[in-house]
């Protein structure tokens, strides 16, 4: 089946990958970590996802600009 050699081999591999990635994490500047948690809610009218904090509201229904809402709307 598998040698020792093979096995040491891939869980190196595997141990090089772990680390990389927790670099990776541990370098991201909060601003990129909230953007990486930031709930997106999609638009009624065109389907681009915008950030929650960013959408407009009207009738329970989510735009991501205020002129989406109002062509849905028929303003």
């Amino acid at each position: 089946m598998f040698s020792f050699r093979s096995l040491v081999l891939i869980a190196a591999v595997w141990l090089l990958v772990y680390g990389i990635v927790r670099l990776r994490r541990a370098k991201r500047s909060p601003a990129q970590q909230q953007a990486l948690t930031t709930k997106m809610v999609r638009c009624h009218y065109c389907g681009l996802y915008a950030p929650e904090e960013e959408a407009v509201v009207a009738d329970k229904r989510t735009y991501c600009c205020s002129e989406h809402r109002d062509q849905d709307i028929g303003v």
